[in-house]
Order: C-alpha cells, then sequence, then structure tokens
C-alpha cells in the first residue's frame, strides 16, 4: 500500500487502526505481558514423584509452570547436583533454585511454602532397631542422607551427626537405596515417597529377581514435615510467583496436580516379609 493510499483511508478505519494501537500499548506496558527474560530454575537431579528429569516432569516442575503460567515468566530447568545449584545461584548463573530455606539462605528472595516432604530414617527390618528412637540414635550409626540434610533437618540433628565418620550425603538418593539393601548400612534419610519410587525402579525394572530389594524395612519417624519454598535472585519474580502460587491454590490447580501425582507417594510395597 502506497503512503498515498494509506492517506487516504476512511475516517472509521483510521480510528480503529488508532484503537487497535492503543490497545497494544497499554498491553505492552503490563507487567504480566511484558517480555521477560527466561527464569532459569537450578533443579537437583531426579527425586521423583518431585523431579523427573527424563521426561522433565514431577510435582515441582508441575506447580512451577502452572504459578508461571499468567506472569509473563518462562520456566527453563537447569539440571545440576543440589550443592552445584547453590554455587550457580550465588554467581547468578540460575536465577532461582528449588529447595529454598532459611537454614541454607545466604541471599535471594525466599517465596512461600510450596511443597511438604516427610523425611523418615529408614533401615532394614532385621537390624531389629526399635521403631520409636530419636535423632540421637543415629550418631554412631552408619548413616547416608540426601545433600545439605545435615543443614536441613533441624539442629539436633546435625549435632548427632555432625561428629559421625559414618555419615554422608548423596546428592544422588537412587544410591541410597543400593547403600542400605546390597551394603546393609544402618539407616537412610530421605522421604518416603522418593525411597518409594527408587525402589519400585529397582525391584521391578534395574534389579528383577534380586530379593535383597525385597526385604521389608522401617521408616523410623523423627523428623518433623519440612517445607520447602524456592529461593529467587530477585523480588519481583519471587513476588510474582508467590501471586501464581496463590491463585492456583485458590483456583484448585494445585490440588488437583498433587492427585496427578498421587499414585507416585505410596509405591513401596514390598512383596514378601521375609527372605
Amino acid at each position: 500500500m502506497t503512503l498515498f493510499k494509506y492517506l487516504h483511508l476512511s475516517h472509521r478505519y483510521s480510528l480503529a487502526l488508532k484503537a487497535a494501537a492503543l490497545f497494544i500499548f497499554v498491553g505492552l506496558a503490563s507487567p504480566a505481558a511484558s517480555a521477560k527474560e527466561p527464569l532459569v530454575f537450578g533443579i537437583s537431579f531426579s527425586i521423583p514423584p518431585w523431579v523427573m528429569r527424563e521426561n522433565d516432569s514431577g510435582l515441582k516442575l508441575d506447580l512451577i509452570r502452572a504459578a508461571l503460567e499468567h506472569t509473563g515468566y518462562t520456566f527453563v530447568p537447569k539440571y545440576v547436583s543440589h550443592a552445584r545449584s547453590h554455587e550457580m545461584f550465588s554467581t547468578g548463573a540460575v536465577g532461582a533454585v528449588l529447595s529454598g530455606q532459611k537454614a541454607v539462605l545466604e541471599n535471594g528472595f525466599l517465596s512461600e511454602p510450596v511443597v511438604s516432604f516427610q523425611n523418615y530414617a529408614i533401615s532394614l527390618k532385621k537390624k531389629g532397631f526399635p521403631a520409636d528412637i530419636s535423632v540421637d540414635f543415629l550418631k554412631d550409626k552408619s548413616v547416608i542422607a540426601f545433600q545439605k540434610a545435615s543443614r536441613l533437618l533441624g539442629p539436633r540433628f546435625t549435632a548427632a551427626v555432625e561428629k559421625n565418620a559414618r555419615y554422608e550425603e548423596f546428592s544422588r538418593q537412587s544410591l541410597q537405596l543400593n547403600r542400605l539393601f546390597i551394603r546393609e548400612i544402618d539407616f537412610i534419610v530421605m522421604d518416603r515417597s522418593v525411597f518409594g519410587f527408587y525402589w519400585r525402579q529397582a525391584a521391578e525394572v534395574e534389579r528383577v529377581g534380586d530379593k535383597r530389594f525385597l526385604q521389608p524395612v522401617v521408616f523410623h519417624q523423627m523428623f518433623k514435615p519440612t517445607e520447602y519454598s524456592f529461593l529467587f535472585a530477585d523480588s519481583d519474580a519471587r513476588d510474582a510467583f508467590n501471586l501464581g502460587l496463590s491463585r492456583i491454590k485458590e483456583d484448585g490447580t494445585y490440588s488437583a496436580l498433587v492427585e496427578r501425582y498421587m499414585d507416585l507417594f505410596n509405591l513401596y510395597q514390598p512383596a514378601i516379609d521375609t527372605l
């Protein structure tokens, strides 16, 4: 279309163009519609059903996507170890990390609590340890926990393991089960749903027929539920996430996502009681 023809458009069409231009301008000026930088999350290796790297899914990841859906932020996962994710956060290589707690907070902005874990000390039943024990019982036992557990599970746990030469922390939680069932260490410390997922994977896929993985275990409940927030480098991103989190809790999306993964929260069901 030539400039001459454009200048001779009907007055009505000209008004329509102005109205459309105003609509676009207002839309671009609004925070929700503005293009934002991709929000890169440092995410630990797979911790099913919370994080499943293999298909880029899991309850935590789906909650992030849902909460950020109308904020203009783009969720980008970066899979690294738990410790590495915090190192990258401190250098600005990622804009958020999933496991934020005051106990490990050095800088940044914590979100509202997103999920709650119920950690247990887990032992082989044949070890004969009392079911009702306290964290002090672990101070001279062989124990493998998840990364940063000594800082996340409270001061009594910290005191119990800080001088224990047989205490270790693994970033890959699937390896904890190998140590429990194969090397028969005294305890592993992890969330029950995470244990169940890796147990089922070992018993039915990776180690089919290996009766060691069918040994019954005891879940020693010595920890309070642990609430996890997410840690953001930018307060605006944190605030946008909080608003989105509140929205999905109010409209039922949060509950629906939890329900979607409910079948993965209790996968430990040993087929036999004794070997």
